[in-house]
């Protein structure tokens, strides 16, 4: 004969046995809203311009349409034509920092690319890779730039700066030279001048600058 104890441990066994699958239900459950609020809290970080063209190349030779592969990729659901605002949605959700200043440009090239296809017949997945061949192309000349423009403009950063700070270490070491300009019409004269040949300077090195990077 056994005795309560262990028949109560017997049953407790049972149940926790029964109860299994509705524990393993609850524990997937809790797991799955624990992913969810993880997500929810931190998404996940942008593919990318590059990609999404990518993943758009891909959905339009896979059959798909230009509409439904820009669905696809905004999760919103557009309309028969695609506009340049559809477009725009669909690549503003991947793009990375410092990516937003192209999706305009790669809008209009997309629906020109469209046009382009509709009117000639051509490959609709051919003229979006030129679109993303333009793209990395036009990336790889701004980081070009960036990188040889870097110098000449921290050089003139500090030669602007220069006259501010000869005039601080002055004041630091008693010259007083704000008083001596301000005080005495040759100091005034001096003012005047150095301040007309500053702005000057300050001007024509901007326009060399800007000209420089438009040409490169």
């Amino acid at each position: 004969m056994v005795s309560w104890p262990w028949s109560v441990i017997a049953a407790g066994c049972c149940v926790a046995l029964l109860l299994l699958p509705v524990w393993d239900g609850v524990f997937r459950r809790w797991r799955l809203r624990e992913a969810v609020d993880a997500w929810e809290a931190d998404p996940p970080a942008a593919v990318g311009l590059d990609a999404a063209l990518a993943m758009l190349v891909a959905g339009v030779r896979a059959g798909g349409t230009l509409q439904e592969s820009l669905s696809r990729m905004s999760g919103q659901r557009f309309g028969c034509a695609v506009d340049r605002y559809a477009v725009v949605q669909a690549l503003a959700v991947h793009a990375r920092d410092g990516e937003l200043a192209y999706v305009e440009r790669i809008a209009v090239e997309v629906c020109a690319a469209a046009q382009l296809s509709v009117r000639l017949g051509c490959e609709l997945g051919s003229c979006l890779e030129t679109v993303s061949a333009s793209f990395r192309r036009s990336v790889g000349r701004d980081r070009l730039v960036a990188q040889a423009s870097a110098m000449p403009k921290a050089t003139v950063k500090l030669l602007l700066v220069l006259p501010v700070g000869t005039w601080a270490f002055g004041g630091l070491l008693g010259a007083h030279p704000l008083r001596t300009l301000v005080g005495s019409p040759a100091g005034a004269v001096c003012l005047c001048l150095g301040v007309f040949g500053y702005v000057i300077g300050a001007v024509w090195v901007r326009s060399m600058m800007r000209s420089a990077l438009q040409d490169s």
